[in-house]
């Protein structure tokens, strides 16, 4: 997947912030549901891989998911 060009498609359609809760579908399997918090470049991370950051929707913690880990994004709400 590419990270970046799902997201600019999603904030197309609902402009990403903090209230906008996701649902990612990893490609082992596991699903993680919150909220968009940001997207950090290949350039701007190390190790070079995008990433995006929620905050999960039970436990209120960060979660950082790397690019390769994903298979899909979609909106909750």
């Amino acid at each position: 997947m590419n990270l970046l060009n799902r997201l600019k498609e999603m904030n197309e359609i609902k402009k990403l912030n903090s209230d906008i809760a996701l649902r990612i579908i990893c490609i082992d399997g596991d699903i993680i549901e919150g909220r968009y918090l940001s997207y950090t470049s290949e350039l701007n991370n190390d190790p070079e891989e995008a990433e995006i950051e929620v905050r999960d929707l039970k436990t209120g913690g960060y979660i950082g998911i790397f690019e390769h880990e994903i298979k899909s994004i979609e909106f909750i709400s």
